[in-house]
């Protein structure tokens, strides 16, 4: 591993392992010598080198050309990938040796600084099953038939024959029937055209097949010319408000609707938001093969954040489950970016009233609840302590300053912490009385380590992002907030689908690190 990548220090970092280790990796992976990639590190080799010195530095740079992968961990707080370590590439005596798919059944990600690499089933897999990761990002998955051919030939010189890329019609270019009362669609054709509709079966007449392959090209040349705007510093508003999609699932979809909900943010235009999201979200078919995958985990994400932004706590909470159920199949259980939505989760479920009553018959005014589904006055996440139970429906909560005549179902049971805590164990802070720290009361955090001395290390509760160091009594468990947000759903995979259970500040950082290709259709 170098953090180096495509510098002449790479090479020094690798003259630094043992002899042994050099010439296993030189002797270990892919490394055509005849090809572009060595061609070009030939012509750059450093000349002061002697003749063997200058083969193994060419070879090795083309071993790492066609093996090796960005080694960023993600942030703590689960905000994005380190951009401290942006040329941090690694090759991998394992993993780097699986074949890509355009539609892989597996995820690959580092997981620590120290450049450990995780495989990780997304789809159920059968003995004897080749592995299949994918070399593009996520984002890239998404688009075209061509565009992804192109990138894996310039990234690794060869014509992808998947079963995505080998098939008649592009899963990505996605046009509606001509028929007005069709639901149905038709997709581009690998050789050119258009294909029948998927549900009428009716072909297209070849006048019509222009004008949409005219209105796609149309479309693309739009999304290119407001992108170089803003990277111009342009103001580009007219030109995003004048843009409309071909079909919910045609790959320019996405840009048209992130681009639009983005600039409605920006004015606090609630209603324009909502559109602009609900398209963004309906841009991912649910029997998609690319189902599983980052960017549809942190564009739900995305629109979860911003329905929460307008207060729209049960959309919010659909949205972040989604994007829990998502991550929980690519990522491990303690992973920052599960960790960070499960608890952006919980933190709106405690805006909700409780999906089942607490039976306060069976309780006694010792018994801890916490407060939920309150106004933001009434300080919902509050912990107090059960007071007389007044009817059916009604309860007094004695707080730590004050008591409250509340309905059952803005009570939750809750249980002190307790010490050595399970890590990922989602916590709410309470009962902090000094001044500086009375700001974190009502906050929901992640436990990532215990010390002696009943200290608890919390992620999630401070602003910057860090560890804050609580003790247990200050922490408890509110086993309603979680539900099976963490649970791993690939045992519901069929064909790379998912089945929703009946109950089930932006995150642009993390998505940027998913969509630095805006799309092309060709």
């Amino acid at each position: 591993m170098t953090d180096n990548y495509g510098q002449p220090a790479a090479y020094t970092d690798f003259c630094k392992l043992p002899v042994s280790v050099q010439d296993l990796i030189l002797g270990s992976f892919f490394c055509p010598m005849d090809s572009l990639h060595a061609k070009k590190n030939e012509a750059k080799a450093d000349t002061n080198l002697s003749p063997s010195d200058r083969q193994r530095c060419v070879q090795f740079e083309t071993i790492m050309n066609f093996n090796g992968f960005e080694s960023k961990p993600p942030l703590g707080d689960g905000s994005g990938l380190d951009d401290d370590l942006d040329d941090r590439v690694g090759v991998y005596m394992v993993a780097c040796k699986a074949n890509h798919s355009c539609w892989p059944n597996a995820a690959w990600y580092t997981c620590d600084s120290d450049g450990t690499r995780v495989v990780r089933s997304i789809r159920t897999m059968t003995k004897g099953e080749e592995v299949l990761i994918s070399y593009l990002k996520d984002s890239d998955l998404r688009l075209s038939t061509a565009y992804r051919q192109d990138e894996l030939e310039k990234l690794s010189e060869f014509t992808c024959d998947c079963s995505l890329c080998s098939a008649p019609e592009d899963a990505s270019r996605v046009f509606p029937c001509s028929l007005s009362d069709c639901p149905g669609a038709r997709r581009a054709g690998s050789l050119g055209g258009l294909g029948d509709c998927d549900v009428c079966g009716q072909p297209l007449a070849a006048s019509l097949c222009e004008r949409l392959l005219a209105d796609e090209a149309a479309l693309q040349q739009s999304v290119d010319s407001i992108r170089l705007g803003i990277q111009d510093g342009q103001d580009m508003s007219s030109d995003v408000l004048a843009l409309s999609h071909i079909h919910p699932l045609h790959l320019l979809t996405r840009i048209v609707a992130r681009r639009k909900a983005n600039l409605h943010l920006r004015h606090r235009q609630a209603a324009e938001v909502r559109a602009a999201l609900e398209l963004l979200v309906s841009s991912w078919a649910t029997d998609s093969p690319l189902s599983f995958s980052q960017v549809i985990a942190f564009d739900l994400e995305f629109c979860g954040d911003s329905m929460r932004r307008f207060q729209d706590f049960v959309r919010a909470e659909e949205l972040y489950s989604r994007a829990c159920m998502v991550l929980a199949v690519l990522f491990e259980p303690l992973h920052p970016y599960l960790t960070c939505v499960q608890r952006k989760l919980a933190e709106v479920r405690l805006r909700l009233v409780a999906d089942e009553l607490e039976d306060v018959d069976q309780l006694d005014d010792e018994s801890l609840v916490v407060l939920r589904g309150l106004p933001e006055g009434a300080t919902p996440g509050s912990v107090g302590r059960l007071g007389a139970i007044l009817n059916a429906e009604y309860c007094m909560v004695h707080l730590p300053d004050k008591e409250l005549q509340v309905h059952v179902a803005n009570v939750s049971m809750v249980s002190l912490l307790e010490w050595p805590s399970a890590l990922g164990q989602i916590v709410l802070v309470h009962g902090l009385p000094s001044t500086s720290k009375r700001a974190l009361n009502g906050r929901i955090g992640t436990v990532e380590g215990s010390s002696d001395g009943g200290i608890i290390s919390v992620r999630g509760v401070l602003f910057c992002g860090g560890l804050a160091n609580l003790r247990c009594e200050n922490l408890v468990i509110v086993n309603s907030l979680e539900k099976a947000a963490s649970r791993d759903h690939r045992s519901d995979v069929v064909a790379g689908t998912w089945e929703e259970e009946e109950e089930d500040e932006e995150v642009d950082e993390k998505a940027a690190t998913e969509s630095d290709s805006e799309g092309c259709c060709y």
